[in-house]
């Protein structure tokens, strides 16, 4: 027997001492003078105790199970995959999988069945439903969620016998990780896998690099493979508005991915490119030959703090290439020695909106500060600066998701930010006590070798969007490798383990880093330990843009990824069909997280259609708040977001995705035998191949013969027999208490 609300041990104990001290309470009366005798009393007091007890414990609801084995009858869930993969002709003879998936079913599973279990049949992909055998042979869910159809299964026959769980399914879980476990398994689950692994070729995946600016160089890099079709080569064509844009032939090594690297220049506007190789006449699935990815706008101009030490060649040439960048917006704050009254005096551009903060030099508050999103640090001496702004500089990177560079000879000399709070925020460290240049020969006593300050890529550098000044790798390295060297190097120590360098030189056969870059918090940081970049621009012929192409992408990537305080979350892999999470994060102007913000989304369909809802908290930890909008159709959609406390604004941010980017159904279309044969040997069942598939009820009823089941379990406390007992012992007290003369 059990308890619907079962009760712990004590309360148990509890309820029996309750009952037993009312009874004997009750018999320590007297009546009519007389008292009883002998064992009398204890006979009384437990049958009312007992009566008192049977009482009590019916209000806890008791419950009869009965255990049975084998029971005759017992219910046997098969689930049929209807994902769009199912559609595949690549099984025994060239059928499509879902075919031989019914006719196991209908020929096999149903009939040998049905004689002893209670065979029922679910269709399943994204959602579950019970399927009629006849209307399984149009598989068409856009996705697959084998965990969650299991999961369905598990609650529906929670509290009746199941025999066994059978699966026909070619493995594709595309909303499932493999590793994810799916709680207490019901029973053993026996997984009969559908499909093949025919000749395929595959477009893996396709991605972009950030585009910050308009006219920026954007490189999109695709990963394909072929399978079963040897080492012929194939063509890998760059589409955009159905038109071939480049075209790449590959040889592959057969089932081994191999990287094509497309660089393109997008325009102003959300642009869609694809990726597609020609489908081969011996390929089952064609769906899985193309990939688009959406190259999207820079978005609002970025705001960059320029502090300068003391204006200069380097200054100039810097100001010029980031004033010509239709990307960025820069203040810049020059330190021009004392006045008057011995105070620091400063020489401010900037917008009017900002200028008041940097009369001093720089902003004394975070929301001052933080409202930019990137600060970069030109051979500054560092004593103008409070330790308390160093720590907020620090705060700047790390809380707020800023960049921060620093460069110039008086920014690295000693003593200087070793030791201060944005010391550990840089990538390499400082070295306290050195000479903080390298000098080529004309600057020294020392000769200096050819190539000196001569700046090299690494092969990290080589990959990094920062560094690409040229459209193929190549080209890169060619242009690189043609500038004049700088006029000096600045001596800094190793890079911190979260670092990156970019670029080196040589000097006197030592090897200096001068490019490095490190992820902090939320933000990065940049070191540029030359001198003299300005040598890029004079010392080569006037058409070349070598200077001004690499600074200003450093202050594109320093801050293209800064957040706004309301800023739309990318959405991954939304498919079309379905519905997609909309995540919106909202802070103040010192970036914290804003939990009691009213938030509104407008939403823009590929077809101009807009609609809009409010999107609830769903974080208060991180000012996250979401909303779920269904996507009819493949294509870009627009998100817009505002965000607002009472009567105050506290932003708006936009973000674009692309519904329909691959299709996850054919990604990798072979039989996934490995996800069915984890849910097998988790749940203690089997996995087999199609045709294996006839000696699958012979391993239910195997299985079954081993379990004992719990049937359903049954109230008892309206059973007639409880009433009896309690009518029994109470009646019988009374009668006795006649007898004995106690009334």
């Amino acid at each position: 027997m059990h308890f619907a609300y079962p009760l712990p041990w004590w309360a148990v104990v509890l309820l029996v001492a309750l009952a037993v001290v009312v009874a004997a309470v009750t018999y320590r009366r007297r009546r009519a003078g007389r008292s009883l005798r002998g064992n009398r009393p204890l006979v009384l007091t437990a049958l009312r105790a007992s009566a008192l007890l049977a009482l009590l414990l019916v209000l806890f609801r008791p419950l009869l199970v009965a255990a049975q084995r084998n029971p005759g009858g017992a219910i046997v869930p098969i689930l049929v995959d209807q994902s769009r993969s199912m559609r595949i002709a690549d099984a025994g003879g060239g059928r499509r999988r879902i075919d031989v998936a019914v006719d196991l079913l209908e020929r096999t599973l149903l009939p040998r069945l049905s004689g002893r279990f209670q065979p029922q049949v679910f269709g399943f992909g994204g959602v579950v439903s019970v399927a009629d055998v006849g209307h399984l042979s149009a598989p068409d869910e856009p996705r697959t969620d084998l965990d969650a159809a299991l999961r369905a299964i598990r609650d529906r026959y929670r509290d009746r016998p199941v025999a066994g769980v059978i699966v026909l399914s070619d493995g594709g879980a595309t909303l499932s990780a493999d590793d994810r476990a799916t709680g207490a398994p019901l029973a053993p689950i026996f997984a009969i896998g559908v499909g093949g692994s025919g000749p395929d070729r595959e477009v893996i995946s396709l991605t972009k690099s950030q585009a910050s600016l308009a006219a920026s160089l954007v490189d999109l890099d695709a990963v394909v493979s072929s399978r079963g079709l040897g080492s012929e080569p194939f063509d890998v064509r760059l589409m955009l508005h159905d038109q071939p844009v480049e075209v790449r032939r590959v040889t592959p090594a057969d089932g081994v991915p191999q990287h094509v690297r497309f660089t393109v220049t997008p325009d102003a506007s959300p642009t869609v490119y694809s990726v597609e190789i020609p489908v081969d006449s011996r390929e089952a699935v064609g769906e899985n030959n193309s990939a688009s990815v959406l190259v999207t706008p820079p978005g609002r101009k970025r705001r960059v703090l320029f502090v300068e030490g003391a204006p200069g060649f380097e200054h100039s040439f810097l100001r010029r290439a980031w004033a010509a960048d239709p990307a960025v917006e820069v203040d810049a704050v020059v330190r021009k020695g004392k006045n008057d009254q011995g105070q620091d005096a400063f020489f401010v551009q900037a917008d009017p909106a900002r200028t008041p903060a940097l009369i001093t030099g720089f902003p004394k508050t975070k929301a001052s500060l933080f409202g930019y999103d990137a600060i970069v640090f030109g051979s500054v001496e560092w004593d103008f600066l409070s330790r308390d702004q160093l720590a907020m500089t620090a705060d700047f990177v790390r809380e707020r998701g800023g960049g921060v560079l620093v460069l110039g000879a008086r920014s690295f000399a000693s003593p200087g930010l070793a030791g201060t709070p944005l010391d550990e925020t840089l990538p390499l460290e400082l070295t306290s006590g050195r000479p903080s240049i390298a000098l080529t020969a004309n600057e020294s006593a020392t000769p200096a070798r050819a190539g000196d300050n001569k700046l090299h890529l690494t092969s990290d550098g080589r990959d990094h969007a920062m560094m690409r000044i040229a459209a193929s790798a190549g080209d890169n390295e060619r242009e690189w490798a043609s500038l004049p060297p700088l006029a000096a190097t600045n001596i800094l120590g190793a890079p911190r383990p979260a670092a990156s360098v970019l670029a080196v030189t040589t000097v006197n056969g030592s090897t200096r880093p001068v490019v490095a870059v490190q992820p902090y918090g939320r933000g990065r940081t940049l070191e540029f330990a030359g001198e003299g970049s300005w040598r890029w621009k004079m010392l080569m012929p006037a058409p070349d843009r070598t200077h001004e192409l690499f600074w200003r992408q450093a202050l594109r990537w320093l801050s293209a990824d800064a957040p706004d305080p309301v800023s739309v979350v990318p959405v991954e892999h939304p498919q079309p069909g379905t519905s997609a999470r909309i995540d919106v994060l909202v802070a103040d102007g010192e970036f914290h997280p804003a939990d009691n913000a009213v938030v509104t989304l407008r939403i823009t369909s590929p077809d101009g259609q807009a609609r809009s809802m409010t999107a609830p908290l769903a974080d208060r930890a991180t000012g996250r708040y979401s909303a779920r909008v269904n996507l009819d159709r493949g294509g870009a959609y627009h998100v817009e977001a505002d965000a607002r406390q009472g009567a105050q604004v506290l932003g708006s941010g936009e973000g674009w995705f692309l519904a329909g980017a691959t299709d996850p159904e054919f990604a990798d279309p072979r039989l996934n035998e490995s996800v069915l044969q984890r849910l097998a040997r988790d749940s203690g069942g089997r996995y087999v191949a199609a045709d294996e598939a006839p000696a699958v009820p012979g391993l239910v009823q195997k299985r079954a013969e081993t379990v004992t089941f719990a049937a359903s379990p049954r109230d008892i406390w309206q059973h007639p027999i409880v009433f009896v007992l309690i009518a029994g012992l109470l009646g019988a007290e009374w009668l006795l208490r006649r007898r004995w003369g106690f009334v």
